[in-house]
């Protein structure tokens, strides 16, 4: 019996403006026990967020926090 595996892709990650870093950190923090990899980060106003490598199952339970506004695979 084989296990299965997660494909993993690149993503951009953005949030609202508003959004404390805290929660950012968080989100980073999930993305990484599940294996990902965070390779840019922005903090400024025109875009909050980061890009990253994580599995693509992964992305359902990002876009169910309030303050992700897009998640984009690039």
């Amino acid at each position: 019996m084989s296990s299965p595996t997660n494909s993993f892709s690149k993503y951009v990650v953005n949030f609202e403006d508003d959004t404390p870093s805290e929660i950012i950190d968080t989100q980073i923090d999930l993305i990484q026990s599940r294996g990902g990899t965070i390779y840019e980060m922005n903090d400024r106003n025109s875009y909050k967020g980061f890009n990253a490598y994580f599995p693509d199952d992964f992305v359902e339970i990002l876009e169910t926090h309030p303050k992700i506004l897009m998640i984009e695979k690039s």
